[in-house]
């Protein structure tokens, strides 16, 4: 079995970033007429781009101090299945067996397809399920595993990753 920590100094960067981020929104929101420019921009626009990066930021803050708070292990891959913990939205254990691709998604991402949908996986409440889809534009067939907020390389992930199912695959 090998796991992947976290990497706690990370994590309270997040945590800071998305602190700051409600403050510019609670600005955004009470104070719109500082961002007014042109004839184009209302204070109801500015007031509604306050709103949600607030709500977008708390939501993430939220998701963050869970992480910081609850799990102790990121990602953990057995011989078997692989367990993603790495985000709270994250759907936890999925079975090689389900797996259908793994790929690079972006410089620290990867992206998992499944064979069969998320939803069917695991249920997900109303939060896990807008941080999914804020966080993935195919949240239906696919899920995003992201190595910002573990103490490894995408590139050792990916590697682990595509061994392990390679070992499985033979197995069967």
């Amino acid at each position: 079995m090998i796991s992947f920590q976290y990497n706690k100094r990370r994590i309270v960067f997040g945590v800071f970033f998305f602190v700051l981020f409600s403050v510019f929104g609670l600005w955004l929101i009470f104070e719109p007429e500082i961002f007014i420019r042109n004839f184009l921009m209302k204070k109801a626009h500015i007031q509604l781009l306050g709103i949600l990066a607030f709500l977008y930021s708390i939501f993430m803050l939220y998701s963050f101090v869970i992480l910081l708070f609850n799990r102790k292990v990121a990602f953990i891959i057995s011989d078997n299945y692989l367990i993603d913990n790495s985000r709270y939205e994250s759907i936890g254990k999925i079975h090689f067996s389900k797996i259908h691709e793994v790929k690079r998604n972006k410089k620290y991402s990867l992206k998992i397809v499944l064979k069969e949908p998320v939803f069917k996986l695991k249920r997900l409440n109303i939060l896990q399920k807008i941080l999914l889809m804020a966080n993935n534009w195919s949240p239906n067939s696919s899920i995003i595993i992201s190595s910002a907020l573990m103490d490894c390389d995408v590139k050792v992930l990916e590697t682990t990753i595509m061994s392990s199912i390679d070992k499985f695959r033979r197995q069967l």
